[in-house]
């Protein structure tokens, strides 16, 4: 991956985090907190889900396909 950005990176996949982790100098933020690589924890100075404190210039979305009725996804829970 190349690094020429480093910034911060809100996520919600474990998979994209961990390679976040390893292969860039980009801190990672998830829901439930930020991801302190040296301490190996996950720590948010919110009570409740981070992702309402949390604004970007850019979003990238994946999902399974797109239709009339919008973005499509595979999985119930995340439908």
């Amino acid at each position: 991956m190349a690094d020429g950005f480093s910034g911060q990176i809100f996520i919600n996949g474990f998979p994209i985090a961990e390679h976040l982790l390893k292969y860039s100098r980009n801190t990672v933020l998830l829901p439930a907190g930020a991801i302190y690589r040296v301490q190996n924890i996950i720590l948010s100075p919110f009570v409740e889900d981070g992702s309402r404190h949390f604004a970007a210039k850019r979003m990238f979305m994946g999902c399974r396909g797109l239709g009339p009725l919008g973005l499509l996804e595979g999985g119930a829970l995340l439908a």
